[in-house]
């Protein structure tokens, strides 16, 4: 709500994954990192990204993509990176294009 509020073009959120990937990728190591998609997309990801193997009161990756979805459906740019490796936070930022999850209305 503050992003749409603020007109801002951007949201990055540092998470302790590169970012959203087709499994949970502490669980399943040959899992693949999804580098762009849409909020259309996220009905198409795989449904085990939705629960958590062990609790977490965030409701995990897809509740946090859920609480970005209306900044998104405005236009905001949502950007989700390891907020563990030097510089992703910072190469968001600026523009550079880190390792992680880009998300976009269309």
């Amino acid at each position: 709500m503050l992003a749409v509020e603020l007109r801002s073009e951007k949201i990055i959120m540092a998470a302790d994954v590169d970012g959203i990937y087709t499994n949970d990728p502490k669980v399943e190591p040959s899992v693949l990192l999804i580098r762009h998609f849409t909020l259309d997309d996220l009905k198409s990801l795989n449904v085990t990204m939705a629960k958590p193997k062990v609790p977490d009161v965030t409701g995990g990756m897809v509740g946090k993509v859920l609480e970005l979805a209306t900044a998104i459906e405005q236009g905001v740019e949502a950007i989700i990176v390891s907020g563990l490796k030097p510089n992703n936070v910072y190469k968001a930022l600026i523009g550079e294009e880190p390792v992680g999850t880009r998300i976009t209305k269309k």
